[in-house]
């Protein structure tokens, strides 16, 4: 009996000291996540991951919100990088006259850096004729855990996703298809 409490006591003791990134999360965390955004930032309009929209198209500009470590691993089809501290008069000056007539949709990890664009920059785009401007409901993390394709900078399908850190990446599903290092 002696043993089986000492067993016992140490397996907790494994349990606690298992770093967080190992415990995941499921599904509901990051939908709990979106829901808090959407609550932090009202006036974005947010969309699914299988909406038509994301089907690419000469009628939708895609941009990554992440950093750029994050978008050499994979990122969606045809998506533009922007830097997650971009100057509103910096995005318009590169991408303003390039969205009028064009649904615009930002992404990031789980739709945190993306809303706050969004937010940021929604106003002067669609003085610039936009015809929708759009969080990615879930972010990149939603897309991979619902098998959505996603492309390596070679423009090569991956599997592949950035995690972030060990905390935000719980949100993905299957752990293994996480790297911090892009994969030769």
């Amino acid at each position: 009996m002696k043993h089986i409490i000492a067993a016992l006591i140490s397996t907790g003791f494994l349990i606690c000291a298992t770093p967080n990134s190992a415990i995941a999360m499921d599904n509901k965390a990051l939908a709990k996540k979106h829901a808090k955004i959407e609550r932090q930032f009202p006036d974005v309009r947010h969309i699914k991951a299988d909406n038509p929209v994301l089907i690419p198209n000469k009628a939708t500009m895609i941009f990554d919100v992440r950093e750029a470590k994050e978008y050499q691993i994979s990122h969606i089809a045809n998506a533009v990088r922007v830097d997650p501290d971009i100057s509103l008069d910096e995005f318009v000056r590169l991408y303003g006259k390039r969205s009028t007539g064009k649904n615009v949709v930002f992404y990031c990890s789980v739709g945190q850096r993306s809303s706050q664009l969004a937010a940021k920059i929604q106003t002067s785009l669609n003085e610039l004729g936009a015809t929708a401007i759009y969080n990615l409901e879930g972010g990149i993390f939603n897309w991979h855990n619902k098998n959505r394709a996603l492309v390596a900078p070679d423009k090569s399908i991956t599997d592949l996703v950035h995690p972030y850190n060990g905390y935000w990446g719980r949100m993905v599903n299957d752990r293994s298809k996480t790297a911090y290092k892009p994969v030769k």
